[in-house]
């Protein structure tokens, strides 16, 4: 994947437009896709978050969280640390 100098990553218009595709038919919603709440990177992009963002954002979040816990609750097998 292509890299700035910065060594932020760049995507290109057609990956992501294939990536929303493909969230999409996974089951995300555009707006989930599109919400820079969601995106995992060093630099907080606050030029691009709004008030849409917020609730879609943490309803998203909460429900990662909750399949999260549910996958640690279901694991019977015993601890490996």
């Amino acid at each position: 994947m292509p890299s700035s100098a910065g060594g932020s990553r760049i995507i290109d218009p057609v990956t992501r437009t294939a990536a929303i595709l493909l969230a999409i038919a996974l089951g995300a919603s555009a707006a989930s896709v599109n919400n820079p709440l969601l995106e995992k990177s060093f630099r907080i992009p606050f030029d691009r978050i709004g008030a849409a963002n917020i609730e879609p954002g943490i309803t998203s979040l909460l429900a990662q969280a909750g399949k999260n816990r549910a996958a640690y609750v279901a694991n019977t097998s015993a601890p490996t640390y």
